[in-house]
């Protein structure tokens, strides 16, 4: 299924019927599946009510009108947590309206915004105010700009990012119904004053295996004697006592369940490899020896004798240094960058020779950023042609088509948020990585 005139890479199958089912039905049992799943009376009127989407402006899609139709895995989330939300919307309920655990390749922005849609549309919600709530300030941005030009389509005018909690107050002061806000977590700090005691208040989470969930007290001993303190789901939870609460992970820990309630439904990496939206993950494992001189071993012990000082147990310290190796000394050790960058380079050329992947592309996760910062220049150092931005590779020509989509750019791009404390080469790396 895709919308009229989409290319042929944005149609896709509808695997499911119910929503219940696995995915394994392929050939003529995946037409079956969708005349009976996709085609029922009433969820083909509720993919034309409610999951075809028309941005506001077309600019934001390089001038081209689209429209946007739900894949089916979005489709039964949206439903399945729109019943739980009315099943566990409080007075009557406990607030917690599910927790959605969507794997690379769900969509999980777009499903947020019918989820967003379906409520507003809600008569049994009597037009709820939603707060879209994020962790990091790139997922804001991105979530924002998407939102914000969706509009007719939310059915409100009220679509706005906020900038701080005064704001946030402002905005919900005295409204009854309708809007969207979206904010990060961290505009929610030690003031717990009530923003609103409305029960039809939805506040939807993205990433909420992390600091979304952290609703207990924490006691700390200072110089200034036994220091209290609570997480920013806290406050949140505080300012909105009475709000109905929803959860989207990639990584569903107990935590999330406390907080949002059981997973409501789930779309798996393996369904997204089946839907060819992800490729299929292969592990191979590759050591990379770590040498430390004793200058290094020998701050690590003071460490340990430190916290022994300071009345740390045998046990927290042995604990602890079973976790050493992922300290990062350890991990941004620079004979192990240039190992990592070596072994790395001589892996890639050698695929690309035989044959074995056709454009051969890789990603690198770090523990931290100055450890990536250091693999990125290793191998800029080994391979500086692959830093040069260039329109396409050597021997090969974009079409004028081509030329319109694609922009100049180098083959290795270091994905990141600045920091105020960085080194002017990374903090200038980072204005146009973010």
């Amino acid at each position: 299924m895709g919308s009229l005139f989409a290319d042929y890479e944005f149609f896709y199958a509808w695997r499911k019927v119910t929503g219940d089912e696995s995915i394994e039905k392929d050939g003529i049992d995946s037409l079956h599946t969708m005349l009976n799943g996709l085609f029922d009376k009433q969820r083909l009127r509720q993919v034309m009510r409610h999951f075809i989407y028309f941005p506001d402006k077309a600019s934001s899609h390089g001038g081209r009108e689209v429209k946007i139709v739900c894949r089916y895995p979005q489709f039964y989330a949206v439903n399945k947590l729109y019943d739980h939300i009315l099943l566990h919307k409080k007075p009557e309920g406990d607030g917690k309206g599910g927790t959605y655990f969507g794997a690379t390749g769900c969509g999980k922005s777009f499903t947020m915004q019918f989820l967003a849609r379906r409520l507003m549309k809600s008569l049994a919600l009597e037009s709820p105010t939603i707060v879209l709530i994020t962790d990091r300030t790139d997922l804001d941005d991105q979530l924002s700009k998407q939102m914000t030009n969706a509009k007719t389509y939310m059915g409100d005018e009220t679509i706005i990012s906020v900038e701080s909690r005064e704001q946030l107050r402002m905005l919900l002061k005295g409204r009854n119904s309708g809007g969207v806000f979206l904010t990060t977590i961290h505009k929610f700090t030690e003031d717990t004053e009530l923003l609103t005691e409305r029960d039809n208040v939805i506040c939807i989470s993205d990433e909420a295996h992390r600091s979304q969930i952290n609703l207990d007290q924490k006691v700390s001993i200072t110089e200034d004697g036994v220091k209290k303190s609570y997480g920013f789901a806290y406050h949140l939870h505080q300012s909105l006592p009475n709000a109905t609460y929803v959860g989207f992970t990639g990584t569903p820990i107990d935590a999330t369940l406390d907080v949002f309630g059981e997973v409501v439904d789930s779309y798996t990496m393996s369904e997204s490899v089946k839907d060819e939206i992800t490729v299929r993950i292969v592990y191979e494992g590759r050591a990379a020896k770590v040498i430390l001189d004793n200058r290094k071993l020998e701050e690590i012990e003071k460490y340990y004798q430190d916290c022994a000082e300071a009345g740390a147990s045998e046990y927290q310290i042995e604990e602890s240094k079973k976790a050493v190796a992922s300290m990062g000394s350890i991990l941004g050790d620079p004979d192990r960058i240039r190992a990592l960058a070596r072994d790395f380079v001589a892996h890639y050329e050698n695929r690309l020779a035989e044959g074995s992947t056709v454009k051969g592309k890789a990603m690198f996760v770090s523990s931290e950023r100055k450890v990536a910062w250091a693999f990125y220049k290793e191998l800029r150092t080994i391979r500086p042609q692959w830093f040069e931005v260039l329109e396409c590779e050597e021997g090969s020509e974009l079409s004028e088509k081509e030329k319109k989509k694609i922009k100049p750019m180098e083959r290795v791009k270091m994905v990141m948020t600045r920091g105020k404390d960085d080194e002017k080469e990374l903090y200038d790396l980072g204005a146009c990585r973010t």
